[in-house]
């Protein structure tokens, strides 16, 4: 899988400077308040997709949960879901003729207030 290794300089509480470095999959979620990055189970099937696909997760915890598919651009395509959601895991159904969607790659993004998670997408019509 694709991976990108990503370095940043953090300042703690008592003010030192250090360096995190994190490692990102095709999808990789970057936690809040934490330390390093760690691996949310996500998927998509089926991917490539050329009518409907399932997107598949889990929360720990309840939480406001914004699902939105963007192009290669960083446009905002589709917004597919923006709601408290309970704990547990949720299946969302992207249907690609309701969307207009044309071929190509897209990205879907999943954001919480602790979490954001980037995974590829590819529509085949």
């Amino acid at each position: 899988p694709s991976e990108l290794t990503i370095t940043w300089l953090n300042t703690n509480n008592s003010g030192a400077v250090m360096a995190k470095r994190a490692t990102l999959s095709s999808a990789t979620a970057i936690r809040g308040g934490a330390d390093a990055a760690s691996t949310l189970a996500l998927s998509i099937t089926p991917n490539p997709t050329s009518e409907q696909t399932t997107v598949r997760f889990s929360l720990a915890q309840p939480e406001h949960v914004r699902l939105a598919l963007y192009d290669v651009l960083g446009r905002e395509v589709a917004l597919l879901l923006d709601a408290e959601l309970e704990a547990g895991e949720h299946t969302w159904s992207l249907v690609v003729s309701h969307w207009s969607l044309v071929d190509g790659s897209y990205f879907l993004r999943l954001q919480t207030p602790t979490l954001l998670l980037t995974k590829p997408i590819q529509v085949l019509q």
